[in-house]
C-alpha cells in the first residue's frame, strides 16, 4: 500500500479517474413517440371501468332499475352514489396496498424484477377487467325486469371488482412512468381524460345507432370497452421491447437522463462510496432475501411492524418505512394538491352535475347531459390536460394555493346552480339559473382540473432530489390522487342529500 495514503484515499482516486474518462451515452429516442402512447393508453384502461358505468346512467337508472318493483327504490335514486362509493374505496384500498407494500429493491436485478411484477400485475387485472365488461355486455341482454335488485347487487359487486383492479392498475402504472422523465407520468393523466371523452362519445353514438335504445346502446359501449382493454394488454408485450423504455429501467445509480449530469468531483465520488458502503451495512443488518417468497415474507414483516412487535431487527422496519417518508417529504406539498384537485372535480362531477336541468335550452333537455356534463367535462379536461405540456404555469412553489382556490369557488358555483329544481332545499335557492353561465363555469372547471393534475403528477416525481426515489414518489402522488377522488364521491354524496329537500 502506497505511504501516507489509505484504502479509502485509493478508492477515492480511483472513482475519480473513473468519473473523469466515462462519457454517458445520451438516452434513445423515443421512436414514433410509442413508449408514451402506451402509457397514454393504460391512461385510458386505468379509468375505462368508472366512466362506462357513470356514462350509463340512463341505461342502468331508466332502463334496467326502471321497472314496477323499483321504480321508487332507494337503490335507483342513488345509484351514482352507490357507484361511486362502490368505485372508489375499493379503488383507494387496493392501491394503498400496492402502494405500501413494495419490497426493498437494492440490486439490478431486484429493480428489473420489479418492473416486470409491475407489468404481469398489470396484465392480470385487465384480464379480470376483461371478464367483468364481457359479462356486463350478457346481463344488458338478459331479460331482468323480475328481479331489478339482484341485477343492482350484481352491478354493484362487479363496479367493487372492477375498482380493486383499477387500484393495482393505477398505481403500477404511475410508479412504471416514475422513473421516465415527467411527459410520461403526464400521459396517463392526459390518458384519464381522454378515456372520458372517448366513452362520451360512444355513448352519444350509440344511442344515436340505435335510435336511443338504451339496451343496444349498453351493448356497443361495453364491447367498446372489451376491444380497447385488449389493446392496453397488447402494448405491455410491446414495451420491453423499446429500447427508450429499456434503457430507462436501468437502476437509478446509473444516470439515465440527459438532464441529470454526473458528479466528477472527489466529494460526488466519496458520496457514491460512502452511500455504498451503507447500503452493504444496512443488508448485513437484515436477513438475506433469496427467492419469491422468503422475499414477500420479509416485505409483510416489515410493512407490518411484525419485526419491531416480535422484537426482530428493527432496522427492517425503519428502512421499509424510511424510504416512504422521504419521498413524501420531497413531493408531500404536490400530493395534497392533486388530493385538493381530484376533491373539488369529483365533488361536483358526476353526481352533482348530473342533477343540473336547463333553463333556456329545453329544445335538448333529453341530452343535456352527456353534452354538457359528460363529453364537456371530459373534453376540456382532456384539452386542460394536453395543454401541460407545452404550458407549466404555475411553477410548483405556487401551484397549492391556486388548486385551493379553484375548489373553494367550483363547488358553491355548482350548487347555485339548477340542480334537483322539482325537489331542492328552500335553504339552497337557484342562484345561477342561465344554461350559458354553467356551461361556462363547466369548461373552466373542467380545464383546470385536468391542467392542474397534470401538472402535480408531473411535479411530484421530479422535486424528488434521490433518483431511487422517484417511482415511490409517483405511487405516493397516484395514492392521494385516489384517496382525493374518494373524499370527493363522498361529499359529493353528501352535497347531493343536503342540497335535496326531504
Amino acid at each position: 500500500m502506497t505511504a501516507g495514503k489509505t484504502a479509502i484515499d485509493i478508492s477515492l482516486e480511483a472513482l475519480t479517474e473513473v468519473d473523469e474518462r466515462q462519457k454517458l451515452p445520451p438516452p434513445p429516442r423515443d421512436t414514433l413517440r410509442l413508449v408514451y402512447i402506451a402509457f397514454l393508453l393504460h391512461g385510458v384502461g386505468i379509468l375505462l371501468p368508472w366512466n362506462l358505468f357513470i356514462n350509463a346512467k340512463e341505461y342502468f337508472e331508466n332502463y334496467k332499475l326502471n321497472t314496477n318493483i323499483s321504480r321508487e327504490a332507494d337503490y335507483r335514486h342513488n345509484f351514482m352514489n352507490y357507484i361511486g362509493l362502490g368505485s372508489q374505496l375499493p379503488n383507494m384500498l387496493m392501491l394503498a396496498c400496492n402502494v405500501f407494500f413494495q419490497p426493498l429493491t437494492t440490486s439490478e436485478g431486484q429493480e428489473k424484477t420489479a418492473s416486470k411484477n409491475a407489468a404481469r400485475r398489470i396484465m392480470l387485472v385487465i384480464l379480470i377487467e376483461v371478464c367483468i365488461c364481457a359479462t356486463t355486455v350478457i346481463m344488458a341482454l338478459v331479460d331482468t325486469s323480475e328481479c331489478p335488485r339482484l341485477f343492482f347487487d350484481v352491478t354493484l359487486i362487479s363496479v367493487i371488482v372492477l375498482n380493486c383492479c383499477t387500484g393495482v392498475y393505477q398505481s403500477s402504472a404511475f410508479g412504471m412512468a416514475g422513473v421516465l422523465p415527467m411527459t410520461y407520468s403526464s400521459a396517463i393523466v392526459l390518458g384519464n381524460n381522454i378515456c372520458g371523452t372517448v366513452v362520451a362519445i360512444v355513448n352519444i353514438v350509440s344511442r344515436l345507432a340505435s335510435s336511443q335504445n338504451l339496451q343496444m346502446t349498453a351493448v356497443g359501449y361495453f364491447s367498446f370497452s372489451v376491444v380497447l382493454l385488449l389493446i392496453c394488454f397488447s402494448s405491455l408485450l410491446i414495451l420491453p421491447k423499446l429500447p427508450f423504455y429499456r434503457h430507462y429501467q436501468q437502476p437509478p445509480s446509473q444516470p439515465h437522463s440527459s438532464e441529470r449530469t454526473c458528479d466528477t468531483t472527489q466529494g460526488g465520488a466519496k458520496n457514491r462510496l460512502l452511500n455504498e458502503q451503507t447500503s452493504f451495512e444496512s443488508d448485513d443488518s437484515t436477513e438475506t432475501v433469496k427467492g419469491c417468497c422468503d422475499e414477500n415474507l420479509e416485505t409483510v414483516r416489515a410493512c407490518c411492524a411484525l419485526c419491531c412487535i416480535r422484537k426482530g431487527p428493527v432496522a427492517a422496519c425503519s428502512r421499509y418505512w424510511q424510504r416512504y417518508l422521504a419521498a413524501f417529504k420531497e413531493c408531500w406539498v404536490h400530493c395534497l394538491s392533486v388530493w385538493s384537485t381530484f376533491f373539488c372535480t369529483l365533488a361536483c362531477f358526476p353526481a352533482v352535475q348530473s342533477a343540473i336541468r336547463p333553463v333556456q335550452l329545453l329544445s335538448i333537455e333529453a341530452w343535456f347531459t352527456d353534452i354538457f356534463v359528460f363529453l364537456g367535462f371530459n373534453l376540456f379536461a382532456m384539452l386542460g390536460s394536453l395543454a401541460s405540456n407545452f404550458v407549466q404555469f404555475p411553477k410548483p412553489r405556487w401551484l397549492a394555493l391556486v388548486v385551493w382556490i379553484r375548489t373553494l369557488i367550483f363547488i358553491p358555483f355548482f350548487i347555485m346552480c339548477n340542480c334537483f329544481p322539482d325537489n331542492r332545499a328552500p335553504a339552497f335557492p337557484v342562484v345561477i339559473a342561465n344554461d350559458y353561465v354553467f356551461a361556462a363555469g363547466m369548461v373552466l372547471f373542467a380545464f383546470t382540473g385536468g391542467y392542474f393534475s397534470a401538472l402535480c403528477m408531473m411535479y411530484a416525481p421530479r422535486d424528488v432530489k434521490n433518483p431511487k426515489h422517484a417511482a415511490l414518489a409517483g405511487m405516493v402522488s397516484s395514492f392521494f390522487l385516489v384517496s382525493g377522488i374518494f373524499c370527493g364521491v363522498a361529499f359529493g354524496g353528501v352535497l347531493f342529500n343536503v342540497v335535496q329537500a326531504h
